[in-house]
């Protein structure tokens, strides 16, 4: 290991780029993964509040609109905290090798939207003009 890689120091890249050192590179990629990670979080969430609509152990239709919409709260308020969270990582390593903070804003940009659309469509339903149906039996209750 170089004494520049000790210390932390950029390193100049074959390519006539400059790479961070091998310990600050890792954190970068492992703050990219995490990212990810949470991005997934919130889209398991949003699928989850989108469930609840149907849920019929929950058969009071407000009961469900209500917890469906904070889950899918939830995802749009996790999504931009893990955006500014990675955003943070990416200006203190100033790695210009790792994707751009658009790539994570258009993501966190989409799991936004369908968090709104999804919300808005499920307190729509419940606040519609339409009569709110019981959940159906199971055909295995007959």
């Amino acid at each position: 290991m170089s004494t520049a890689a000790a210390s932390g120091r950029m390193q100049s890249s074959g390519a006539g780029g400059v790479l961070p050192a091998g310990g600050e590179r890792r954190d970068v990629l492992a703050a990219e993964r995490t990212f990810l990670a949470w991005i997934r979080t919130c889209l398991a969430l949003l699928a989850g509040g989108a469930a609840l609509g149907t849920f019929p152990a929950l058969p009071h239709p407000t009961a469900r609109a209500v917890l469906g919409v904070a889950c899918m709260g939830c995802a749009g308020a996790l999504a931009v905290s893990a955006c500014r969270a990675w955003g943070r990582v990416r200006r203190a390593a100033a790695d210009p090798f790792v994707p751009g903070p658009r790539s994570a804003q258009v993501l966190t940009a989409a799991v936004l939207v369908a968090a709104v659309a999804l919300s808005a469509a499920s307190t729509a339903r419940l606040f519609g003009d339409g009569p709110h149906r019981p959940p159906t039996a199971h055909h295995l209750d007959r």
